[in-house]
This record gives C-alpha cells, structure tokens and sequence, in this order.
C-alpha cells in the first residue's frame, strides 16, 4: 500500500496537518509523499491541474491510500472516480460545493471584478501574504460536479461542527448519501488540529498501518536474507565471497 497527503488550498506541504501525518507515519517507517500543488505556481492553479499532477505521481503504483484536507479531499474523491487502484480515502473537511460556497463568499460584485480582471489576490497560508489567483480557478471549479462522484470506495470523513469555512451539513449530506464515507463530526473548525491526535486514532486503524509496518518489515527482511545468500557462493573445498554490491533495502513508496 501506498500513502499520499493533498494539502488544501492556499496550503502546502509544510503545513501543520501534513507535517503532524508525515510524523506518524514516519513513526512506523513508512513514507508519506506530500505533493507540492503551489508548484509550478500558485496564480494558474486549477483543480484540474491537481487532479492531474497526483495521477501523474501514482499512476505507477499499486494499491493507494489518499489523505486529503479541504480542496485536497476533494482532489482525491474525482481522482478516486478515475484511478481504481486508490482503494481508501481519508477526508478533512472536504470542500464539498465549494464552487458555490465560493461564489456566496465572493459576492457578485467582486466575482465580476474578478472575471473582469482576470485575477485577484488570495491571502496564502504558507507564503504568509497575498498571492495572485487567475480566474479559471472558479471556472475550472464549475467543471467539477459532487453528485457523479458515486464510486463505493471506503473512506472516513472528519469535518468539525463549527467549520467556518465549509458547511458541515452539506458535508453531512454528502455522507449520507454515500454509505461506504464514514462521517465523523468534530466539536472543531475548518483546520481540526485541536482533534488530530484522536482523528490519528480512528486513522490508523482504518489504513491498517500496523498491518502495513509488518508486511514492511517482512519484506526487507526476505531481501536481506536474499543478498546474504547471494554473497556466499559455494565452491568444492571452500566457500569464497563474491564482490557482488548489496543495496540497500527499499522502504519507500509501499
């Protein structure tokens, strides 16, 4: 199993969410890859472009686990449609109908101001400052409809009561109607980092991480005992040691 986190918007990889999983995960020796989506620029980003830069990254890989928070939950459901070797979801605060909670958020005048301009500034997280956005983030945003996102993928859903930011009975609702998403409310808002370490709890035994650890530590030990045999060659007499090169074992991207 593979092991992936998708940030939210105006977030990225150093955020307190991603660097709080990346740490429980590392606890078990296994490696949680956290993509960039600032990159190439935060200006042209698109959830398209999102959905497109992750299947890029794990279109290689066998059987995966996605992790996404906000606009990265979300990312991860429509991937999930597509890309049938994702097989669980884990979602925070997933920005369900978030193109028309963005549009009540804006308000006509300043959506017209922004499709007249063609870009405006969006306070970012991790840059700390105001960051240009085009407007084909809204456009690429009513592209995306959550009612055809019907694949029975398992997964849990953790979205706080008071999130300020998504409406929790839209994501409720959502839930509701998709009986293989276990939803989770949390007395929490929109970033949920005063409920971590008990949505870590529900988490880890959902993913199987122990199970995941074990078959890890199995696999490293089958190809130490392989080059160790590879080493010795027996030769009538004696034995001698080939200069065979040993690597290292593999502990990433399983």
């Amino acid at each position: 199993m593979n092991y992936i986190y998708l940030h939210g918007c105006c977030s990225g990889p150093e955020s307190i969410k991603a660097r709080f999983f990346q740490q429980r995960f590392a606890e078990h020796n296994v490696q949680l890859v956290i993509p960039d989506f600032n990159v190439p620029n935060f200006q042209t980003l698109t959830l398209t472009r999102q959905i497109q830069q992750v299947k890029n990254h794990i279109q290689q890989w066998p059987e995966t686990t996605i992790i996404g928070a906000s606009l990265g939950a979300m990312t991860a459901l429509f991937l999930a449609e597509q890309c049938h070797h994702i097989k669980r979801l884990v979602l925070l605060a997933p920005a369900i109908n978030f193109y028309q909670h963005a549009l009540r958020l804006l308000g006509k005048e300043r959506s017209e101001l922004w499709q007249k301009q063609g870009v405006i500034p969006v306070p970012h997280n991790t840059y700390q400052a105001d960051l240009p956005l085009n407007y084909s983030f809204l456009q690429d945003l009513a592209i995306y409809q959550e009612n055809e996102l019907q694949r029975p993928i398992p997964g849990l859903v953790f979205h706080g009561i008071d999130d300020e930011a998504i409406d929790y009975a839209d994501v409720k609702s959502f839930c509701e109607k998709r009986p293989y998403l276990q939803f989770h409310p949390q007395d929490s808002d929109h970033g949920l980092l005063n409920v971590m370490e008990s949505i870590w709890s529900n988490v880890q035994d959902f993913i199987e991480l122990d199970k995941a650890t074990v078959t890890l530590q199995e696999r490293e030990k089958r190809h130490t005992a392989k080059v160790e045999s590879s080493q010795t060659v027996s030769i009538p007499g004696h034995q001698r040691k080939t200069k065979e090169k040993t690597r290292h074992p593999v502990v990433s991207s399983l």
